[in-house]
């Protein structure tokens, strides 16, 4: 009825070329942003239940790592005092076999599976949350990523307080990583190891990645130490949400986003994940930093929430031998 009375309303000031024109070019345009941004064809076994809560894990290259990740996942679940659905999104470039195994662990656990014909990690999640039409709080994490109990909880509680108590919108909330930029401080601080980090690696800008004190990203070494504080695992995460109770903080540099929680609110406003060339890694993390800062909404830290994060770059090798040596301890709850 809108329309209709749009329409007859630009024939009487004679505006139908224009109307007809903006239409139109509104219908393409759409048209061609659901093409980007929205996978047209892919394998997706629904075991939805129709949930606000949505977490997506983001399967790649590390197989290695799902049966711990996914098993501290379900334990999570388990825990959440709301309903969550769950969904194991697999960008292209995988076996047959490898396949195989995400859609049987997706069986297994009761999740969905989500696996797109491309390369494209944004594209993706953007195709995962469009299937999931009732999910409003959206969870991502890698598949590199350890999870303490009550992450769901506890992450979100945080994100309310903060909605409660700051001056700022939330663009996205993360829990405290170990291996990680605007976490690795706080964490090391937390379980009072940072002064003894700071003597074995004196360097004054530990986050830049412009040269060699980009110690975060790049040391090898610096990563195991971190790890090293970081086992046994479960009982590090309780001290940690014990000393830092109901804390959070404001992250003042990009932050990586292997861990977070957004709301479908801020994925529309954000104009859904950028979708960038095949194989492109880090460009929906680039662009939602980006916005947030742009727009004075705030990059949130819960720093009574602790996750694991398995390195970047070189670090890989270093932190998957240790996660191997530490398998049983990483899977199973100790407190």
């Amino acid at each position: 009825m809108k329309a209709i009375n749009k329409l007859l309303d630009a024939i009487r000031h004679r505006k139908i070329g224009y109307w007809i024109t903006r239409e139109v070019f509104r219908f393409f345009e759409k048209r061609r942003i659901d093409v980007q941004h929205f996978a047209s064809s892919y394998i997706f076994d629904n075991r939805q239940i129709g949930c606000e809560n949505l977490l997506l894990v983001i399967l790649g290259f590390q197989p290695e790592y799902w049966e711990v990740v996914l098993n501290r996942v379900k334990h999570n679940v388990t825990l959440f005092s709301e309903k969550i659905d769950v969904c194991l999104c697999v960008p292209s470039g995988m076996s047959e076999d490898v396949l195989g195994k995400v859609r049987q662990l997706a069986e297994y656990y009761n999740f969905s599976s989500l696996y797109i014909y491309d390369d494209l990690l944004a594209q993706v999640q953007n195709t995962a949350i469009q299937l999931h039409p009732h999910a409003q709080w959206i969870y991502k994490i890698d598949e590199d990523i350890i999870i303490s109990d009550n992450y769901f909880q506890k992450l979100k509680q945080a994100y309310c307080r903060v909605q409660e108590e700051s001056y700022y919108p939330i663009g996205f909330i993360s829990p405290l990583l170990n291996v990680n930029a605007g976490g690795f401080r706080i964490f090391l601080q937390t379980i009072g190891k940072w002064d003894e980090f700071k003597s074995q690696y004196p360097h004054q800008h530990y986050w830049s990645v412009l040269g060699e004190e980009d110690i975060i990203h790049r040391n090898t070494s610096a990563a195991l130490y971190i790890w090293q504080q970081s086992v046994p695992f479960d009982k590090i995460a309780a001290i940690i949400e014990e000393k830092n109770k109901g804390r959070y903080s404001i992250c003042p540099i990009r932050m990586s986003i292997g861990a977070i929680l957004f709301t479908r609110k801020r994925w529309e406003e954000w104009g859904f994940f950028d979708v960038k060339g095949i194989g492109a890694m880090g460009a929906e993390e680039a662009q939602i930093c980006a916005y947030t800062i742009n727009i004075m909404q705030t990059i949130v830290i819960a720093e009574d929430t602790f996750a694991g994060h398995l390195g970047f770059y070189h670090q890989k090798d270093v932190c998957k031998n240790f996660f191997k040596k530490h398998m049983n301890d990483l899977k199973h709850t100790q407190v």
